[in-house]
């Protein structure tokens, strides 16, 4: 068994389905296009991957922060906003 079917078959127990799918896929690209068209195809292929994977990211909440609170009345009237409490 050479080092790189060895490799291939030791990786498979390390990482995910999909990437294991991803790492044969560039390994076959390199045989068939040669070494810099097979792994410009890896970096693609692992590129859609990518994109496709951080679009299944739930999105960021929007949390309402303190400076868009408005003061309260009794602030806005006085304009001195440190020396009228408002409840």
């Amino acid at each position: 068994m050479t080092h790189v079917q060895d490799w291939l078959f030791l990786a498979y127990h390390r990482v995910r389905g999909v990437e294991y799918g991803l790492l044969v896929a560039t390994f076959v690209a390199i045989m068939v296009m040669g070494l810099e068209l097979g792994i410009a195809a890896g970096i693609v292929a692992a590129s859609l991957l990518f994109a496709y994977n951080y679009s299944k990211v739930p999105g960021i909440k929007r949390v309402q922060s303190a400076a868009h609170i408005t003061p309260c009345r009794a602030m806005q009237a006085s304009h001195a906003y440190w020396t009228v409490p408002c409840v």
